[in-house]
């Protein structure tokens, strides 16, 4: 060692620590280098890892919004054709088309349901493809439906052979596309025509031309026919048959466009992954994509949703840029740049999740009253026909001058009027978009509210309800709107799982106390129960036993109560049935 040295040692002696330490300085630069372009070239894969993560999951959420709002907009008219083809008027015209006065009440008909509906077109053909009449019926000639046949349609086809019929394509009349739906009209077991109705998706194409980046829609077959990338409109991903090509000249599918070339993009994709990359002439210039598929097997189509990959290049180039002007402070600067990365990429994300859940929670709401709506009009119906019973009783009694029955009548009319109120006001509650918030809820008070609404729906499924609540429940802090939706939602559930159960035995029991520094909620039926196989999936996404549910309720439920702070769960009962638990915090 450099201590144990004397001046007596010769020079030889005295170079060779004096080298061996140099080495080790020039080693350790070495390693120390080396090491920071391994950690840089680890901190430059980690943020491209980060950022296509990141990208994946902003696809996955956009697929899900989209692919929401398309099949709204389909369901939200499929039922037209099938209550049209039932009018009378509509029957009237189709047995008798030769009679203009039966034709004109049919055209009336179908223009005052197609404006109320808000449909493109709706209109009635008969079993030769001619429409009869139109909701249109009064526009130029030319544009009008009248008198013009769609025999060749597939929508056509579909209905005449018993069947539902679904298409989009270009316009034969107007040029103009649309979603076309259709159902068949009997007269007893004889087939009298078609009934369709024509669905504009502009609404939806008008909000994908201003994102950023690209999303199509394709059909059965592969052809783009809707995006906001004009140019790649009736492109395919696939080369067509001959056969295929053919088909779509005889449907007028896409009006006069006869060459589907392919798109101008390369793809490669991952077995083991759902996104893949597209590298895409666009603009003038090359650029990379990542992107993801959704199909929409009820519409036929396939919903294809990109995002730039350029944030991923320029993560790696940003962080190859902090170690080169950054090398002595690279672990400093590289945590930072972490946290600071994830923290934005978590505020992005859960500012993304809490639009889709309002969304999802309202959408749940609305689907709720849509299965209610009959027995909401039936019990609005009620009142509203005794208001008319008592008006006339008091315009007697007036004329009558008998005063003291007229005070008595009024008084009725206006505890009906209330009554009417109500009911309203509950609905347009739970129908509202944006809720109040967090503040102070009375659980008892909100699930008197539900109770009240499903009165109805209750007497209808032939059910009764038993409540056991606390009187002296504590309040809870939460969202009176929300909690009401999980209520409602599993008060539904019980009355549906109830449908196989003799009537007498249809009970669902509400109970309500306080455990502790909890607040429980118990709703219970005598139904079937849960199996196990549909019990491990209960509160998955998108998993339903219904033939028509969408599997959101209960996933809805359950994010709604776990952001109260709380836990659903649900157990099986002894003597059959299933009862949900709901475990609240209380209010300080």
């Amino acid at each position: 060692m450099p201590a144990t040295f004397t001046p007596s040692y010769s020079a030889p002696h005295t170079l060779w620590p004096f080298s061996l330490g140099r080495y080790r300085r020039v080693a350790l630069g070495v390693l120390l280098l080396l090491t920071t372009v391994g950690i840089m070239a680890w901190l430059g894969q980690w943020a491209a890892a980060r950022e296509r993560h990141y990208l994946t999951d902003t696809i996955t959420r956009s697929l899900e919004i989209h692919t929401l709002a398309l099949r709204s907009a389909a369901a939200n008219f499929n039922y037209l054709p099938y209550t049209a083809a039932r009018h009378p008027d509509v029957m009237a015209a189709l047995s008798a088309p030769q009679d203009r006065a039966l034709r004109e009440r049919a055209n009336r008909y179908l223009e005052d349901v197609n404006r109320r509906a808000g449909s493109v077109a709706l209109y009635v053909m008969d079993i030769h493809g001619i429409t009869q009449a139109s909701s249109n019926w009064t526009a130029p000639q030319g544009q009008s439906f009248v008198g013009q046949d769609y025999a060749n349609r597939p929508y056509f086809r579909d209905a005449a052979r018993g069947q539902a019929g679904l298409f989009y394509g270009i316009g034969q009349t107007t040029g103009d596309s649309g979603l076309f739906m259709a159902a068949p009209v009997y007269q007893g077991a004889q087939l009298r025509g078609v009934v369709a109705v024509k669905v504009s998706l502009h609404a939806i194409e008008s909000t994908w031309a201003n994102v950023r980046d690209p999303i199509l829609l394709a059909d059965a077959r592969g052809i783009f026919f809707m995006g906001s990338v004009p140019e790649w409109l009736y492109h395919a991903t696939r080369t067509l048959s001959p056969d295929e090509v053919a088909t779509l000249d005889a449907d007028q599918q896409y009006g006069h466009q006869h060459d589907f070339p392919l798109v101008p993009w390369t793809a490669q994709r991952s077995p083991a992954q759902d996104a893949y990359r597209l590298q895409v002439a666009l603009d003038g210039r090359t650029r990379r994509f990542l992107a993801m598929d959704a199909t929409l097997p009820e519409l036929g189509w396939t919903l294809t949703v990109m995002a730039d990959e350029a944030p991923i290049a320029e993560a790696l180039g940003l962080t190859w840029a902090l170690g080169i002007l950054a090398a002595g402070l690279i672990v400093v600067v590289g945590l930072y740049w972490r946290l600071h990365e994830r923290r934005q990429a978590e505020q992005r994300t859960q500012a993304l999740q809490r639009q889709h859940d309002k969304q999802l929670q309202h959408s749940a709401r609305l689907a709720s009253l849509g299965e209610m709506a009959s027995t909401l009009a039936h019990e609005l119906n009620q009142p509203l026909a005794a208001l008319s019973n008592f008006a006339s009783a008091a315009q007697a009694f007036a004329q009558q001058g008998q005063q003291a029955l007229l005070i008595e009548i009024l008084g009725d009319i206006q505890g009906q009027a209330q009554r009417s109120g109500e009911i309203v006001r509950r609905i347009r509650g739970l129908a509202q978009q944006q809720t109040q918030g967090i503040e102070p809820c009375a659980l008892n008070a909100i699930i008197d509210n539900i109770l009240l609404l499903l009165q109805a729906e209750v007497r209808t499924h032939g059910a009764r309800v038993v409540c056991e609540l606390s009187a002296d429940l504590p309040l809870v802090p939460g969202d009176r709107v929300l909690l009401g939706q999980v209520i409602l939602n599993l008060v539904m559930n019980s009355l549906q799982a109830m449908q196989d159960t003799p009537e007498e035995a249809r009970v669902v029991e509400i109970a309500t106390r306080q455990a502790g520094a909890h607040v429980i909620v118990s709703v219970a039926d005598r139904g079937l129960g849960i199996s196990p196989d549909v019990a491990s999936h209960l509160f998955e996404p998108f998993f339903t036993t219904k033939p028509d549910g969408l599997g959101l309720g209960m996933n809805i439920c359950r994010s709604i109560i776990e952001s109260h702070r709380g836990q659903l769960s649900f157990e099986h009962r002894p003597e059959g049935g299933t009862v949900f638990v709901i475990q609240l915090i209380c209010a300080p």
